[in-house]
This record gives C-alpha cells, sequence and structure tokens, in this order.
C-alpha cells in the first residue's frame, strides 16, 4: 500500500555575509514488494534503476520467512491484511512446489483460487500503455492462465513441465512411445514400465486434466477418475518393479534424466555437444500440462497502481527477461535476471536465450513440444495433494484397512476443502 516517509533537506545558505540553515520537508513514495529471498537477490539493482527513473518513490523490499510454524502465523498475519484491503502493492511469488517433500508456507498457496476474489489488480488497460513490457514477446498459452474475465490479473513469468531425455539414437523409438498418460499405463514397452515406474509420483499429476473450475469453485476432477487413476499408476509401478526383477540390467536406466525438468534441462546444458531424444510426460488428452512457477501481481487496493506496474514494466521488459540487463549512465542493472532457474521463461525471447545453453537439436525438439502445451496450471496445494495421493496410496499396509475407494474419497474431499477454504 501507498507509504510515505518524511525526508529533510538540509542545506547550508550563505546570505549577507552570514551563514544559517534552512531545511524543508519532502515526502517520499514508497512501494512494497512482496517477495521470496531467492527472487528479491535479483531484483535488488532492477529497483535501484527504477528509482533512478522515479525520482520520489522508492521500492521497499517485504520478504516472505522462511518455512517454520512461527512464521506460518505471519503469513496468516499478512493474508488478514491483505483480505482487508492492505497489503504490499506488489507480489512476485512461487507457488507450492507439488514434488517438495517439505513443509512449504507461501503467502497465497492457490494462486488460481485467489485470482476470483478481488486480490489482484487487472492489468489490461497498464499493459496496453506499457513503456517497455511488449505483450507479443510472451507465451499467449501461459498467459491466459493468469485471466479472468476482467482480464490479466496474474503475470506468469516461469514455468515447468514433465521432460525426460533419452540417447540421440533412440530418436526413431520413442516416437512409438504411448501419445497419453492412460495408454502409458496400458503399455506393454517393458523398457518404458522399467523406466518410468520410479517417477510415477511426478507422473500421476499428468492422470487428469483441468481440476478445478475456481471461478464456480468446483472440481472438474470426479472421485471415480481419482480412484481410476491411482490403480493404473500402482499397477503400473508393480509391473516395473516386477520386471526389473526378471529382467535386471537389460531393462535398467535408459532413460537418461528426467521427468523434473530443471534437472533435464541442467542435464542437457552440461551435454551441449550431443543431441538428445526428448520425450515429454503427456496428459489424459495427449497434451502437455505446464505448471507455473512463478508469478507476479499488484494488489487490487494499491492506493498507487500506476506507480506499482511501473515496476513490473520495468521488470518484464525484454532487456531484463533475456538477461541482458537495462543500460543507463554505463551502468548496467538486472543483467543475468534469474539466469541460474533451470525452467522455462514464459517471455518467448527469454526462452530463445536459455535454449541456446543446449544442443541446437535438443532445443528445436523443445520448440516443438511447447506447442502442445494444451493445460495451464498453477503450483498450488490442490496440485500437491493430487502428487500426494499417489505415494500415500503406494505405501498402503495390510493394518491400513483402507479400500482404494475409500483412500480416493478422503483425498478427494481434502481437495474439495481446500477449494473452498
Amino acid at each position: 500500500m501507498k507509504k510515505k516517509s518524511k525526508v529533510f533537506l538540509f542545506s547550508v545558505c550563505v546570505f549577507c555575509g552570514l551563514t544559517g540553515c534552512s531545511n524543508k520537508e519532502t515526502e517520499e513514495n514508497v512501494v512494497t514488494v512482496c517477495t521470496e529471498e531467492s527472487v528479491k537477490m535479483h531484483l535488488d539493482t532492477i529497483a535501484k534503476l527504477w528509482e533512478k527513473q522515479n525520482k520520489g518513490t522508492r521500492i521497499e523490499f517485504l520478504v516472505l520467512p522462511p518455512n517454520t510454524a512461527e512464521n506460518e502465523i505471519k503469513l496468516s498475519e499478512l493474508r488478514t491484511e491483505i483480505m482487508s484491503g492492505e497489503g504490499p502493492d506488489i507480489f512476485i511469488l512461487s507457488g507450492i512446489n507439488p514434488m517438495a517433500s517439505e513443509k512449504q508456507n507461501v503467502l497465497f498457496p492457490n494462486p488460481e483460487k485467489i485470482m476470483y476474489t478481488d486480490t489482484f489488480l487487472p492489468l489490461d488497460e497498464y499493459i496496453q500503455d506499457a513503456k517497455y513490457m511488449n505483450l507479443n514477446n510472451w507465451n499467449s498459452t501461459i498467459m491466459k492462465a493468469g485471466q479472468t474475465e476482467e482480464g490479466q490479473v496474474i503475470l506468469p513469468l516461469y514455468y515447468e513441465y514433465g521432460l525426460y531425455a533419452y540417447p540421440g539414437e533412440m530418436e526413431e523409438m520413442i516416437r512409438d512411445f504411448p501419445d497419453n498418460w492412460n495408454d502409458l499405463m496400458n503399455t506393454e514397452n517393458e523398457m518404458l514400465q522399467c523406466d518410468l515406474q520410479g517417477t510415477m509420483m511426478v507422473q500421476f499429476r499428468y492422470a487428469v486434466g483441468e481440476i478445478a473450475d475456481y471461478e464456480k469453485e468446483k472440481l472438474l476432477l470426479s472421485e471415480n477418475l481419482l480412484e481410476e487413476q491411482l490403480e493404473k499408476a500402482i499397477n503400473f509401478k508393480k509391473e516395473g518393479l516386477k520386471l526389473l526383477e526378471e529382467q535386471g540390467a537389460e531393462y535398467r536406466n535408459k532413460v537418461l534424466v528426467g521427468p523434473y525438468l530443471d534437472h533435464t534441462v541442467a542435464f542437457l546444458k552440461g551435454e551441449r555437444n550431443t543431441s538428445h531424444a526428448l520425450w515429454p510426460v503427456k496428459n489424459i488428452d495427449s497434451g502437455i500440462t505446464a505448471n507455473v512457477t512463478l508469478y507476479a501481481a499488484v494488489n487490487r487496493n494499491t492506493e498507487q497502481p500506476e506507480e506499482a506496474f511501473s515496476f513490473l514494466d520495468t521488470l518484464l521488459s525484454d532487456e531484463i527477461m533475456t538477461g541482458q540487463g537495462m543500460k543507463e549512465n554505463d551502468i548496467v542493472y538486472g543483467a543475468g535476471f534469474l539466469a541460474e532457474k533451470d525452467q522455462f521463461p514464459v517471455h518467448e525471447n527469454a526462452l530463445e536465450k536459455k535454449l541456446e545453453d543446449i544442443n541446437a537439436q535438443d532445443a528445436n525438439q523443445i520448440r516443438e513440444m511447447n506447442k502442445q502445451i494444451e493445460t495451464v496450471r498453477f503450483y498450488s496445494d490442490i496440485e500437491k495433494t493430487l502428487a500426494d495421493s499417489y505415494m500415500e496410496a503406494a505405501h498402503f499396509k495390510p493394518e491400513d484397512h483402507m479400500t482404494m475407494k475409500d483412500f480416493a474419497k478422503k483425498r478427494y474431499d481434502l481437495m474439495k476443502m481446500q477449494l473452498q477454504e
């Protein structure tokens, strides 16, 4: 929200041989950016540039606390402040990583749900008049995930999807791999069964299409489908483990890396001189499901929306997003923004810059895969509940006395509760 700090400017005056002091009081506006430490370290120089360009206004960072029980209370207090019409002006945040094993405290457990609560400011008119941000250079499929009927309320910045890498000589073979998740579960390809049984937790996130209609607060995933897909995934793993025991090394480790995108990209960067056969995880509709991992938004209740978007406009410029940085008075600001992040930028030119670090043939394969993105979801508590469902079901014990039907109902009810919280 809008803050003002008083700044006293002292001047030394000499008049008629007399030395005297006078002071005058000015007001300095403050734009508050709520973010995480891993992102804030990249924003410091961008803030300095923006402050130089916007005299009389400074950027103040509100860095979210680490994952502790005490700090969850602080986050809850901040949420209450936001819902009451106060809070930071800008949000640049990550969602709940569905693959993480440790507890994660995030400000907004489900960004898609928050889009329909009047928390974020629609940005279309600001984007239209932007000085730097060029919407034509952003992936329209991913950007659409941040839109409601009011317009663009969230700006997705980074995304990921499941991606495996195989040796280049297997390119012809992987063309015959199953083209959707259900066919994969029914495959008779023993190599795939052995390779993928150990990553079923990641695979299971793609066992469904859209999870929920957040505007209507309604789950699109049915309880019966959840039960069916859990049964398929567990049977797939059992068959894969059985084959490994029977066949041994013949079927082991044909896949080089995957499906975590950051692991796969890091691997491809390390083998830049070698081409690979890449295979994405497909969903039940034969398309690719992408997950937004980092996003930006403006508080709907900010008293200075122009200044708030102006900072985002600078951040989302072609120069900053591609890592080139902005030069002013021989000083470069914002160079290498999130360069270490081995996920995909939504900014297309930034993605091209990242693809320069891997083999040209691998890069072409990724470009073609990105055209197959059909479903886009945000990292969220519901996404994590879906991923965790497989892990819990796969570790049933006789003493649990629970059928798959009962378990599916339990997890389904949890997702319904998360949707309505």
